[in-house]
C-alpha cells in the first residue's frame, strides 16, 4: 500500500495477501494508522476486518457477510473522529430478484478498539429505495452520509430519487435528516470535495436519457452566484410569455385527441342512424353526446394522466374514484349548459343546425375539462424537463 506526496510514491504498508483481501483503505492520525478490508471468503462469505497497525495489532473481524443469503458489501466509506473510526458502508441484499440496499456503521475506539454498530430504518426518515453509492464527510465531530433514495416529502416526484444528507453523532446515531435536492428529476452519482476548507458536494440528474451536473457548495464564490440576476429575469420573462401559448396548446391537443377516439363510434351512429330515412334532430344529439361522455371517460386516463406529465398534479388527482368522478362532474356541468342553451335556441326560435348542440357541449367539456389539468400540465412543460 502507497501514498503519493510532493510528487512521491512512498510505500506506506506491505503485507502478503494471505487473507484473500479484495479491497482495503488505510487512514491514520496521530493515535496511529489504520487499514480496512474487505476479504473474499470464497463462495460463502466476506469480511470486513480492521488491522491498527500500531505494534503490530491483531486483525479484527467487524463484519462476517453470508453471501448464501444474498447479502453483499458495496461501497466503504471511513471518517476519523476525535478517538474513534467510523466506518459506513452499504450492505446490499438480492433475494428474488428484488435488491435492496442498506446503510450500516460502525464505531471502533481507536484506544480500546471496543466496537459499536449501527442499523438505520431510514423509511422513518423518508428515504426508500437508496441507492449503492454513498459518501461522507466529517463536520463539528458529526458524520455527514449523502446518499441518493426516494423522497417520501418530495410531492412532485414519483419514483424518482434525491439526494439526502443524513448527520450522525459521534456514536453513530442519526441526529437529523436533511433532503439537499428535491427536484422531479433523478439524482445519483454523489461525490464529496474539500477545497480551500470549502467544502463541494457534486451528484447528477438524469435530463431527457442524459445527465446534468449539479454542484452544492458551502464556498463564497458559490453562494454570490446565488444572487438574482438580469439573467434570471429575462428567463422568468421569456417561460411567462409562452404560458397562454401552451395552456391553448394543450386544450386544442387534448380536445383532438378525444375527436380522434370518436371517430369510429360516430362513423357507425352517421350510417346507422343518419341514414334511416326518420332520424330526428333530439336523437341525433343526444346520441353525439353520448358518444363523447363515453370516450371521455374510456380515453380519460389516457389523456391527462400520460407518464411524466402528471408530475405537478396534487394528491387527489391521483385517485381512481376521482378519475372516474372527475369526467363525469364536468359532464354533468356541461350537459345543464347544453340544455340551457339548447331551450333558449328554442324559446327564441333559433334556426341553428342540430350539430351546434353537440359541437358546443364538445368545446365547453374540453374547456372545463383543462380548468383543472392544464395548469398543472403547462407547469411541467416549463420546469419538467
Amino acid at each position: 500500500m502507497s501514498k503519493i506526496e510532493n510528487e512521491k510514491i512512498e510505500n506506506i504498508y506491505e503485507k502478503d495477501n494471505t487473507e484473500n483481501i479484495k479491497s482495503a483503505y488505510y487512514t491514520a492520525d496521530e493515535k496511529g494508522e489504520y487499514i480496512i478490508a474487505i476479504e473474499n471468503q470464497g463462495v460463502e462469505s466476506e469480511l470486513i476486518t480492521f488491522y491498527p497497525l500500531k505494534n503490530n495489532g491483531e486483525k479484527i473481524v467487524l463484519e462476517d457477510v453470508n453471501k448464501y443469503s444474498g447479502y453483499s458489501i458495496k461501497d466503504i466509506n471511513i471518517d476519523n473522529l476525535d478517538g474513534k473510526l467510523s466506518i459506513s458502508y452499504i450492505l446490499r441484499i438480492n433475494q428474488k430478484g428484488i435488491r435492496i440496499n442498506e446503510i450500516k456503521n460502525i464505531q471502533i475506539d481507536k484506544l480500546t478498539n471496543k466496537i459499536k454498530k449501527n442499523d438505520y430504518d431510514l423509511r422513518e426518515y423518508n428515504i426508500e429505495n437508496l441507492d449503492s453509492d454513498i459518501e461522507t464527510y466529517v463536520e463539528d465531530n458529526n458524520i455527514h452520509i449523502l446518499g441518493s433514495g426516494e423522497n417520501g416529502n418530495n410531492n412532485f416526484s414519483s419514483e424518482k430519487n434525491d439526494i439526502f444528507d443524513i448527520r450522525l453523532n459521534e456514536d453513530g446515531e442519526i441526529v437529523d435528516n436533511t433532503f439537499i435536492s428535491t427536484t422531479d428529476k433523478y439524482s445519483s452519482k454523489i461525490a464529496v470535495s474539500e477545497i480551500n476548507n470549502n467544502k463541494y458536494i457534486v451528484f447528477s440528474e438524469i435530463v431527457s436519457n442524459e445527465y446534468d451536473l449539479r454542484i452544492f457548495s458551502d464556498a463564497k464564490d458559490m453562494i454570490d452566484r446565488e444572487s438574482v440576476i438580469k439573467e434570471d429575469y429575462m428567463s422568468v420573462l421569456s417561460k411567462v410569455v409562452v404560458i397562454p401559448l401552451i395552456s391553448i396548446m394543450y386544450t386544442v391537443i387534448r380536445g383532438l385527441i378525444l375527436l380522434f377516439f370518436m371517430v369510429v363510434p360516430l362513423a357507425i351512429f352517421f350510417f346507422t342512424y343518419f341514414n334511416s330515412g326518420d332520424s330526428k334532430d333530439k336523437v341525433k344529439i343526444l346520441g353525439m353526446i353520448g358518444i363523447y361522455i363515453i370516450t371521455n371517460i374510456i380515453a380519460f386516463r389516457f389523456v391527462y394522466f400520460t407518464k411524466g406529465n402528471e408530475v405537478y398534479y396534487p394528491a387527489f388527482f391521483y385517485s381512481n374514484i376521482y378519475r372516474i368522478i372527475g369526467p363525469i362532474i364536468t359532464n354533468i356541468l356541461t350537459t345543464i349548459a347544453t340544455f340551457v342553451f339548447y331551450r333558449e335556441g328554442k324559446i327564441k326560435g333559433s334556426d341553428l343546425s342540430f350539430l351546434a348542440y353537440p359541437v358546443f357541449f364538445v368545446i365547453l367539456d374540453v374547456f372545463l375539462n383543462n380548468i383543472f389539468y392544464v395548469p398543472f400540465l403547462t407547469l411541467f412543460r416549463l420546469f419538467g424537463f
